[in-house]
């Protein structure tokens, strides 16, 4: 079971502890990295960049939408 199962049966989940895009520019995450929102109409495709680029191997990230 992981993250996506816990979200597929609340679809209102938001975690305590994720961080905004504003806050994590310049920090590099050792573990996975979720992108929340991406149908948003404020999220922009530098939103996408930044949040792809916060980890350090492509299997760490995970779109939720």
């Amino acid at each position: 079971r992981g993250l996506g199962d816990v979200y597929k049966r609340q679809p209102n989940l938001r975690l305590a502890y994720a961080m905004t895009y504003s806050s994590i520019q310049g920090r590099s995450c050792l573990g996975s990295v979720a992108i929340w929102d991406t149908k948003h109409c404020k999220f922009i495709r530098r939103h996408l960049v930044m949040g792809l680029s916060r980890a350090t191997k492509a299997v760490l990230v995970w779109i939720a939408d």
